[in-house]
This record gives C-alpha cells, sequence and structure tokens, in this order.
C-alpha cells in the first residue's frame, strides 16, 4: 500500500511540475532595440510637468532615475536648457529660483524619451536676495528698473538666463547669460537698464559679486509693456515729447489739467534719456519758489525711465496759485500720469 501511495505522489508531482513548465510565461529583457523608459514613478507622462521637492541653496540638488534598458541607455540631464550632467543620478548646486529640469534618456540606437520637471531653489541665510512682489519682478524692454533687496553688499554685476527647457521656439533662447547694462548697487537696492532686444519670458536674475561669486535672485519676467498694478486705475495728464531744458524748454501743468487729481495720488512721470552731458529733474511752482521734488541729479542712473511723487494738500495749494512747472535737463519728458 506505501509503494502504491508513494507511486502516486510521484506521479501528481510530476504532472504539476510539467503543467506549470507550460503555463510560465518566457522572461523578458529589453534589449538594444527597444524604446527607453522612465520607470521612476516620481514621473507619469512627458505632458505633465513633475515638480520636485525644494532644497536650499546650502544643498545640492539629487536624484537618481531609473531606466530600461540601462545597458544601453545614456542618460543627460538639462537645467533652464543647458547640458550639466550625464549620467543616471544628478547631485548638483543650483542658484537660488526656479529651475526647469529636462531628463532625456537616449539609447544606442538613438531611440529617446524624455520627462520635464521644474525645482524650486531656495536663498540660505545670509545671501543676497531681492523683492518679491510681482510688480518689482516686472522688467520692460529697453527701460530702466530699480529693485529693492537685502545682503546686497559687495554685488557689483547682474545676469540674466533664460528659464526655459530648451526645446522652446516661442521664447528666447540664450547662450550663456546677458550682463545687465549701467547696474549700480545702492546699498539697499540695485538700477539697471533691461536690454531693449531681450525677448518677452521668464528670466532668472543672477547677481555677481566682486570676487565672481554668484547668487540667484529668482526669476523675473521681460515684457514690452509696462507694469499697471492690478486693480489701480491710472490716468493720463499730459502726453507728448518734450525735450527738458531749465527754463527754455518745460511742460507746464495748470490747475484744470490736474482737476480731477485727488490728494493722495501718486503722480508718475514718464521720460526718456537724451545725449547730455548731465541729467536732472525739478517739479517746482510758477515762479520756481517752491518745491514739489526739489532737483534730483543722476535721474539716468537713478531713476532712469520714470520718476513718482505724491499729491499732497501743501502741491495742491501750489497749484491754486499757479501753474506746476516739470523742469531740469537731459531728458525727454513723454507722458505725465496720476493713479
Amino acid at each position: 500500500m506505501k509503494t502504491i501511495y508513494k507511486s502516486l505522489i510521484a506521479a501528481l508531482t510530476a504532472a504539476l511540475a510539467l503543467t506549470g513548465c507550460q503555463k510560465q510565461e518566457p522572461f523578458y529583457t529589453a534589449g538594444e532595440d527597444d524604446y527607453p523608459r522612465i520607470l521612476n514613478s516620481e514621473f507619469s507622462t512627458t505632458d505633465i510637468l513633475t515638480t520636485f521637492p525644494s532644497v536650499y541653496t546650502s544643498e545640492n540638488f539629487v536624484f537618481e532615475i531609473i531606466v530600461t534598458p540601462a545597458r544601453y541607455t545614456t542618460v543627460e540631464w538639462f537645467v533652464d536648457g543647458d547640458l550639466v550632467h550625464t549620467g543616471n543620478k544628478i547631485d548638483q548646486p543650483l542658484l537660488a529660483g526656479t529651475h526647469k529640469i529636462k531628463v532625456v534618456a537616449t539609447t544606442t540606437k538613438g531611440k529617446q524619451t524624455y520627462r520635464k520637471a521644474s525645482i524650486e531653489v531656495l536663498s540660505s541665510e545670509g545671501e543676497p536676495s531681492l523683492a518679491s512682489d510681482e510688480k518689482s519682478r516686472w522688467l520692460q524692454q529697453g527701460k530702466g528698473v530699480t529693485v529693492s533687496g537685502e545682503n546686497l553688499t559687495g554685488v557689483s554685476r547682474a545676469f540674466l538666463k533664460a528659464s526655459v527647457f530648451g526645446d522652446e521656439t516661442s521664447k528666447a533662447e540664450i547662450s550663456g547669460l546677458v550682463e545687465l547694462q549701467n547696474f549700480v548697487n545702492e546699498g539697499g537696492k540695485i538700477s539697471f537698464n533691461v536690454p531693449s532686444d531681450l525677448a518677452e519670458g521668464d528670466y532668472l536674475l543672477i547677481l555677481e559679486k566682486e570676487n565672481g561669486t554668484q547668487f540667484g535672485a529668482g526669476i523675473f519676467g521681460v515684457h514690452a509693456d509696462e507694469y499697471v498694478d492690478p486693480g489701480v486705475t491710472e490716468t493720463t495728464i499730459w502726453e507728448g515729447a518734450k525735450d527738458i531744458n531749465w527754463g527754455d524748454s518745460n511742460v507746464q501743468l495748470t490747475s484744470t489739467d490736474l482737476a480731477d487729481v485727488p490728494v493722495g495720488a501718486t503722480i508718475v512721470l514718464h521720460y526718456e534719456m537724451i545725449e547730455a552731458t548731465y541729467h536732472a529733474l525739478r517739479v517746482c511752482n510758477f515762479d520756481w519758489q517752491k518745491d514739489f521734488v526739489a532737483q534730483v541729479d543722476a535721474i539716468d542712473t537713478k531713476f532712469p525711465d520714470s520718476f513718482e511723487f505724491t499729491y499732497t494738500d501743501e502741491f495742491k495749494s501750489y497749484m491754486d496759485e499757479g501753474n506746476m512747472v516739470i523742469t531740469g535737463f537731459g531728458y525727454k519728458l513723454t507722458k505725465v500720469t496720476a493713479k
């Protein structure tokens, strides 16, 4: 009987083994002719932008890509359009700001896939930084701008670097950095001119100290139009093209011109620099004895495209006596507005 049982068990085991072998699928291994795949769960498809967790500038951006076929695939890392690393694992320092990252996997047969991501890098304590409000980060083509900031001691230059993945056709494609001209560091703020031929789009602003050390100051937008505060109505008081030259050539506004301007409003003088030995601005009353704005020198570097002042009760009383005289030297007045 034991012999019969042993024979039955042996037969059953053999049958199961045979059945298991018949149902088992062959093991699949990706080869050189297959398309590459990025297997990390953080990435879904090429159409969805992945956001990496934020890091500080004191930390490196560290991430490892898993690809197949691993033996035949090369991984490249692009940051803001520039190739910064080749290899599955990146361990890269980045400047402060929001960066666009593109990971490209290419096989030995030239077959390719990619994923896109962004990462925000935060300034570490004590590093130079600039104001983050929308108005401060709005740069108009061909105009000067002043931006307040902190820890700016020693900063002597500023640059813009296009924030791109590297495959855009509608935005600026920049090789290297664009240095901002007429750069002035006044301690708590910096001033510079925006190139007139710089394409609209997002740019990383980079500050550089005298020793060559660079710091990211975040993303700034370059626009063709000037910034308009949301919800703020700006009224044009005067518009034209007047080269200002003290008493020989100036613009005078009457009380009628300012009749609808309320006390507390901001009056904005819009202008362009012209070729001159110096550039100065003054706003005074009709007989030049009282100042709305005392003489401001070097407006080409301090306030290169506009100047603002508040319309007070005292200034309104000046208007009751006579005209407002917008004068100075070395600039062309193009518009006066109130907001």
